[in-house]
């Protein structure tokens, strides 16, 4: 449900609420991951109330800002659990995928795109979230960093070719209720040419080859070279 106001041609102020499902998978059910996890076929769906206020608009010329304020109430919040307590999940100390209780998210979220003549374009989006368990705040809510940076910049030198540029910074998350994940910087390039219906693209992710995680003990892939030919019809 949304309620939107148009100050004027430019500029938008909104306020939504939604309602949300997460289902849980038959991986989150059934999976032992090689002998690591206990199955729990009883595990709940995670349910969620989000609530937004915001406001669209043009700042000066044709800079476009966006920013936003969030609360999100989730019941039968769904994650990993350590069943000994240990930093890692194994044969030994196995863990399950359960139901942690409610949880709140809340949060700001800016962003800010704004072109320079007719070859450039730069912007970014940054978010700071503050995550509680309120059903036993001494259990850790894991995967989630308290802060998320994207930059980007985008060069067209002919009308054909777009140069691109994404930086993406995450702050620390707890991998687990022991271990604590430290924040990455990441930087992804891009060449997409276009002809018609047809693009294709050159690029690589992650090309300062940085290793990071976003799970304890399992490390991200490295530096991928990539390559795309598509065809819109």
């Amino acid at each position: 449900i949304g309620l939107f106001h148009d100050l004027n041609l430019d500029a938008r102020l909104y306020a939504t609420v939604a309602q949300k499902t997460r289902l849980p998978t038959l991986k989150d059910r059934y999976s032992i991951r090689l002998g690591r996890y206990i199955e729990n076929p009883g595990i709940r769906p995670e349910e969620a109330v989000n609530y937004e206020i915001g406001y669209q608009g043009r700042l000066w010329g044709k800079a476009q800002a966006e920013a936003a304020l969030f609360w999100n109430d989730i019941k039968d919040k769904i994650q990993s659990v350590n069943l000994n307590g240990a930093a890692d999940c194994s044969n030994v100390n196995q863990c399950q995928m359960q139901n942690v209780g409610k949880a709140r998210i809340k949060g700001v979220e800016l962003g800010l795109k704004m072109p320079l003549g007719t070859q450039w374009e730069i912007g970014g989006n940054a978010t700071w979230m503050d995550v509680k368990n309120i059903s036993d705040p001494t259990v850790r809510l894991t995967g989630i960093p308290k802060t998320k940076i994207l930059l980007h910049a985008l060069w067209r030198p002919v009308a054909s070719v777009n140069l691109v540029a994404f930086a993406e910074r995450n702050g620390s998350r707890w991998g687990s209720n022991t271990v604590k994940l430290n924040g990455f910087t990441t930087l992804n390039l891009k060449a997409v040419w276009h002809l018609q219906a047809l693009a294709a693209e050159i690029g690589v992710n992650n090309a300062t080859d940085k290793n990071y995680e976003l799970n304890d003990g399992f490390p991200t892939p490295g530096r991928m070279w990539f390559a795309n030919l598509s065809y819109r019809f």
